[in-house]
């Protein structure tokens, strides 16, 4: 996409606006790493109006607060983080970002969309409530979560009495029908439409879930002009014959080709997606796998707020790696032992690769993030290398902390087994920073149109002779750095990314009968 191609799809943006009389209204449905956060809070700022549904996800990595708020320590439970106990300074959690159970966030967003102001703030209480229940320490909230566990539990447990002894006969159909949803018998025929020879993915037992949960989001979806669905959550609009598109955030890399529940869902939520979002360059070749019309398949960057880094850059320029030994930033998990695609690091071919740096005369310093599932057996490893003098362990850090370390060391080390990045390298490059890490440069043309320059390795070979260079040019007068940054302006940044989200609204939208 060209300047002039990003400057014409913002622009439709603005005619929108003016056809519709208000903003184009995105709803954005799950919300793993921030993502959807993330990129709301970008279109916010394009002019669109877009709102997030996290349900039932609070993980401290899913809240607003991780990624704004300013504090002096985290919550204890990643998973449930009350942050009620923790002093944010002042922020306050945007009211376009709804994460409670299902219900309760639908019900938020509905009024807030079409209700009146004292029904919305009423309801946000009650929200807030709920999530406090939910992530509290306290016993008061424990026992009130566990009645509500026990409840569930027995309500779940008669269904599925009733569903085993034959009570609902043909029960799938008619659960969809009861309440407006599109049955499987539907499903089936839009997929031959667009799959002729493959075989409809889903078991009529795989959409029970949320055939049940249906009737909580269906009126919210009404709202909205786009709806656009995180991981396998694009399923609502499909089950509400809406227009959709689905975003794909490592989804797309093993999931579909699995023969489970989520894999089937995936694959069929893909398959009959308007629009695919992808937004890691080896999961291309996983839509290519998976057969996706290329006309509905939209190489997207992460959504990340490359202004605001250029910014914390710009205002710390006095941040460079002090003098002496070569200075080099892990921040990735800790995860090696197993080689799980998804999960794996690669994080002992880089100790191994500093131990022939040391073993060969230079002298280096490497800082690492103290966690991840391998984080025993990464330190038993230094000590086998004898790195342990070499090695500074520090706690998980909030993003100004993270930049910071970024600037002042010589280089930031991503990981080795995926041919791909994400939020490390993007955010490093963007503040002019060296990146070591894996990537197929074939497959990063084809995502950007220009590969990311940087140090690309996934061996302990290739990892070493990356570090050579830089410890050799230990001032970056090669410009890499700058490159790097000039790099993210050009491929990466939130207009772009806007930008190319607009131009699939555009065509999703003019292939409705209600075009905008």
């Amino acid at each position: 996409m060209t300047p002039e191609s990003e400057a014409a799809e913002l622009a439709w943006l603005d005619r929108a606006h003016q056809r519709l009389g208000r903003p184009l209204r995105v709803l954005h449905i799950g919300n793993i790493a921030n993502n959807a956060f993330n990129n709301a809070r970008i279109q916010r700022s394009h002019r669109i109006e877009a709102d997030v549904l996290c349900a039932d996800n609070y993980h401290i990595m899913a809240t607003p607060e991780w990624e704004e708020a300013q504090f002096d320590a985290a919550p204890e439970d990643a998973f449930f983080p009350d942050w009620s106990t923790i002093n944010l300074h002042g922020y306050q959690r945007p009211r376009w970002f709804a994460a409670a159970p299902l219900q309760d966030a639908c019900r938020y967003l509905e009024a807030r969309a079409g209700g009146t102001a004292t029904e919305a703030d009423r309801l946000w209480h009650r929200m807030e409530h709920e999530r406090h229940v939910r992530c509290s320490k306290s016993q008061i909230a424990k026992l009130g979560l566990l009645r509500r566990k026990i409840g569930w539990k027995l309500r779940h447990e008669q269904q599925e009495l009733i569903n085993n002894l034959g009570i609902l006969a043909d029960r799938h159909e008619r659960a969809a029908s009861a309440i407006g949803a599109r049955s499987r018998a539907d499903l089936i025929a839009l997929w031959q439409s667009r799959h002729n020879k493959k075989p409809f993915p889903a078991l009529a037992t795989d959409l029970d879930r949320y055939w049940q949960q249906y009737k909580s989001i269906h009126r919210l979806l009404g709202h909205y002009d786009i709806i656009q669905g995180y991981a396998q959550d694009g399923i609502w609009a499909l089950l509400a014959g809406k227009p959709y598109a689905a975003y794909e955030h490592g989804t797309l890399r093993q999931l579909p080709f699995e023969d489970n529940v989520v894999g089937r869902i995936v694959a069929m939520v893909y398959g009959l997606a308007d629009r695919v979002f992808v937004t890691n360059i080896d999961c291309l070749a996983s839509a290519d796998r998976l057969d996706l019309d290329t006309s509905r398949v939209t190489p997207l960057p992460h959504a990340f707020d490359d202004a605001k880094l250029r910014q914390f850059r710009a205002d710390n320029c006095a941040l460079v790696p002090a003098c002496g030994p070569l200075r080099l930033f892990m921040p990735a998990r800790q995860d090696w032992q197993d080689g799980d695609p998804n999960l794996a690091k690669g994080n002992d071919l880089f100790f191994r690769a500093c131990s022939l740096l040391v073993k060969g005369g230079t002298p280096l310093s490497i800082t690492a993030v103290n966690w991840g599932r391998d984080l025993e057996a990464s330190k038993a490893l230094i000590d086998e290398l004898g790195l342990t003098n070499q090695v500074t362990w520090v706690g998980p850090m909030q993003k100004t902390e993270l930049w910071h370390a970024y600037l002042t060391h010589h280089a930031v080390i991503d990981q080795f087994r995926l041919a791909a990045f994400g939020g490390v390298t993007f955010e490093a490059l963007a503040l002019g920073r060296r990146v070591i890490t894996a990537l197929d440069e074939t497959a990063a043309l084809r995502f950007f149109g220009e590969a990311p320059p940087l140090f690309a390795a996934n061996e302990t070979r290739t990892i070493a002779a990356a570090l050579a260079k830089i410890a050799a040019d230990p001032d970056d007068t090669a410009l890499m750095g700058a490159k790097a940054a000039i790099w993210i302006e050009r491929h990466h940044s939130a207009r772009r990314v806007t930008a190319l989200q607009a131009a699939a609204y555009r065509k999703m939208l003019d292939d409705t009968s209600h075009p905008v």
